[in-house]
């Protein structure tokens, strides 16, 4: 009976053991179920089962900025191969984040903590274990340019395919500005009634609390890897900031 939805969940898999096509060619083949997933159960409810669409790879990229303090284009862009889950750091078992550099001088690595909280829920580890858990399934059918991306997802407009963020054939097109991470994000600050707020906005705030609380700007420099303290004073520091080195 399709209408419980472990059992439309079960023949779903079956039929189609990859990408799930339109509701349209699955009415075609298997009418009954068709009609179950259009008038109880949702198009998107069934497919939220079996891989992510972008909306719901928001809330990881928001706490995989915060945790690593890259600019929104480096953690949306972020592929395993940049990830060292064995890495080694002083008899301590860690892992390694590198970003690409882009206008840095050079790449941006993290070596953190794997147990270490990036919510109230999950670690660092498992928040990158349930990322590859939940993509697992549209890897084999990538392109190649996004083949190796953490941020997969398959997009609900038009033609339904697996993607990472960024327009297709720009590679220098920077991947926040993709319109469905926008309203990808747009959607999750609505949802949680939260005031507006961009991705980029993540690592200058960071920065700005690291001299909040240690009151160096020395260490904000090191965080943001800036070859230049300069740089961390200009861009980086918030008035507020600002006012207490002048206090002091």
């Amino acid at each position: 009976d399709y209408q419980y939805l472990d059992v439309c969940l079960a023949a779903v898999d079956e039929f189609y053991p990859g990408m799930i096509p339109d509701l349209a060619a699955i009415k075609v083949l298997h009418p009954a179920l068709g009609g179950a997933i259009q008038y109880t159960h949702g198009m998107g409810e069934v497919t939220s089962n079996f891989y992510p669409s972008g909306r719901d790879l928001v809330s990881f990229a928001l706490l995989l900025a915060i945790t690593t303090v890259f600019n929104p284009d480096t953690v949306l862009r972020l592929n395993w191969s940049d990830i060292n889950f064995d890495k080694d750091q002083a008899g301590t078992p860690a892992i390694e984040i590198v970003g690409a550099k882009g206008r840095a001088a050079c790449d941006l690595v993290r070596v953190l903590d794997p147990d270490a909280a990036v919510s109230s829920r999950l670690s660092l580890k498992k928040m990158l274990t349930c990322l590859q858990q939940i993509t697992m399934r549209i890897r084999p059918h990538l392109a190649s340019e996004h083949a190796d991306r953490l941020f997969v997802y398959v997009q609900q407009n038009m033609v339904k395919r697996p993607k990472g963020f960024g327009v297709d054939g720009e590679k220098n097109q920077p991947s926040s500005r993709d319109i469905v991470w926008a309203t990808a994000l747009k959607n999750f600050i609505k949802d949680n009634k939260l005031p507006s707020f961009t991705l980029g906005q993540m690592r200058p705030t960071i920065l700005d609390l690291v001299q909040f609380m240690d009151g160096s700007l020395e260490a904000a420099r090191k965080v943001g890897n800036h070859g230049n303290p300069a740089t961390t004073w200009t861009h980086y520091t918030s008035g507020g900031v600002k006012a207490r080195y002048r206090e002091r």
